[in-house]
């Protein structure tokens, strides 16, 4: 049986139009250089939904966490500081926390980075798995920081993400002041870089092909699914 497992230490990245982790690196030293000494900034991913049983909908990250991290897998959170905090022995000014490697869950729900290869695809100071995120809010802590920067909180948070959503709830409620992020993370995101501006012709040509194909195949009687399967079959393979 363990011959069938997704045993590999190769993350594979089938998109070769991904920005790199710089782009992202930049994004959050940007971030960070806006924030004021004594506070942190805290950013989860959205949550998964279950469609029926233990199949769930497509998984989606929440916009601004995608923005600064790159990380497009469940579960994950990111925690920035300026003024660093101790992880492992080592100072550091951002924390990607994201799931353990599982040879059986990857097996049915696809590839997971794991601690390990997240800081090196990703480039973070620091990658540690979820389940030590009550450890990064008690070196928070032992920083000094008061004030937290945050963004929204998932709603129906499940498994590992609830976790640390209901740990952040408890231990936010010892801040002196909780600050929304959306005002800060709007004006970043409304300069489009020129990396991020050749995404977005890439994504206009493929909606392009997508409607042509669709124009050109359709017939009298023709169901709205049957159209709706040809225009996502292109968007997906441009």
């Amino acid at each position: 049986a363990g011959s069938c497992l997704a045993q590999t230490d190769v993350y594979p990245q089938f998109e070769s139009d991904k920005l790199p982790a710089s782009v992202f690196q930049a994004r959050r030293h940007t971030l960070e250089s806006q924030m004021s000494p004594n506070r942190v900034a805290i950013l989860f991913t959205n949550a998964e939904h279950t469609r029926n049983n233990d199949v769930t909908f497509q998984f989606r990250p929440a916009s601004n966490f995608l923005y600064f991290t790159g990380c497009e897998e469940p579960e994950s959170v990111v925690v920035l500081a300026p003024s660093g905090i101790d992880i492992d022995g080592n100072r550091v000014t951002e924390v990607l926390l994201v799931r353990d490697r599982n040879a059986m869950a990857e097996t049915w729900t696809g590839y997971r980075m794991g601690p390990d290869r997240a800081s090196k695809i990703l480039g973070f100071d620091k990658s540690i798995s979820i389940s030590r995120f009550s450890e990064v809010l008690q070196a928070i802590d032992k920083a000094g920081a008061a004030e937290v920067y945050t963004t929204a909180i998932p709603e129906g948070a499940t498994e590992g993400l609830k976790f640390m959503v209901d740990a952040y709830l408890k231990w936010k409620d010892t801040k002196k002041a909780v600050i929304g992020l959306s005002g800060m993370m709007s004006r970043m995101r409304a300069h489009k870089s020129a990396e991020e501006i050749e995404l977005i012709k890439h994504a206009v040509d493929a909606s392009v092909v997508g409607h042509i194909e669709a124009m050109k195949a359709c017939r009298p009687d023709m169901r709205e699914w049957e159209i709706q399967a040809i225009v996502e079959y292109c968007f997906k393979r441009q």
